[in-house]
This record gives C-alpha cells, structure tokens and sequence, in this order.
C-alpha cells in the first residue's frame, strides 16, 4: 500500500482557511498490489487506491484528524472513522474523518477503496487538521487524483 500512495504528488495543496501551507499529498491506485499503478481501469477491476499525507513540520507530534472526499459524477462523500462512505453535502461543519491520530507522524500512508470499480470517473482529495488546542485549518489537495474506470 506505501507504494500506492507514493505513486502522484498531488498539486494545489491548500488551506480552508487561506493560510499558507508546506503539507503534501500523495496518491496512486494499482489492481496488481503496486506492481503496476495507473489512473485508468476497466469496469469490474478490483483496484486499491491509497493515500498518504505529509504534514506541514509544525503539525507533527501533534493530535489530528485525517480526511477522504470522493467525488463522482452522481455523489459526493466522504470516509468515516468505520471505513464507509457517507454521502457529503460539501459543508466542512459536516465532514467527519477517516483517520483520528494522536500524534501525526511524517508522512501517513493509508487505503482510501479496495474494491470492485463501476463505470465513472473518481475524484479523491485528502486532508488534515490539527485538532490539538485550539486546532487549525483543512490542509488538503484542491487538485484530485483522478481515476477513470471504462
């Protein structure tokens, strides 16, 4: 999975509140376990997409969450703690993470889907926030891994 999500650097990584930011996001997707990756798939390909997150320096050691969003031509969600989907109205009040950690370590690697694929093209962006104190902003990737599945 580390392999996955060290394939693509994400690019316009940004804050929700405007601050400037150093974090980096990664991504990749493969249906070989990492052997090969791609962002181009056939309908009922069993694929793994993974992510990883790269905190800005100051944000190590401190407690976080981390963030999924997936966005389709008919939805947009996000994953939970639980490891599901949940359908998202884009309010940043109501997105939840997929990941608590009590301390953030350099870079988190971790698996956004593992499954079976339909038709569609995928978009997934990632995130973070410190939630120590008195916490701080969505650091994430306003650019999206893109993954098209014929």
């Amino acid at each position: 999975m580390n392999a996955i999500a060290k394939i693509s650097s994400l690019r316009l990584i940004t804050t929700s509140d405007g601050s400037s930011t150093s974090a980096k996001f990664e991504a990749g997707a493969s249906k070989d376990g990492g052997v090969t990756t791609g962002t181009i798939f056939n309908t009922g390909d069993d694929i793994v997409i993974a992510g990883s997150v790269s905190p800005q320096t100051g944000d190590i050691g401190l407690s976080g969450e981390v963030f999924v969003v997936l966005y389709t031509s008919s939805s947009l969600s996000y994953l939970d703690i639980d490891g599901n989907f949940v359908r998202w109205g884009g309010s940043l009040k109501n997105l939840q993470p997929a990941f608590e950690r009590t301390d953030l370590l350099t870079s988190e690697s971790f698996e956004v889907f593992s499954d079976m694929v339909e038709s569609g093209l995928y978009r997934i962006f990632m995130g973070y926030r410190v939630t120590e104190g008195e916490g701080g902003p969505i650091h994430f990737n306003a650019r999206a891994l893109r993954v098209t599945v014929n």
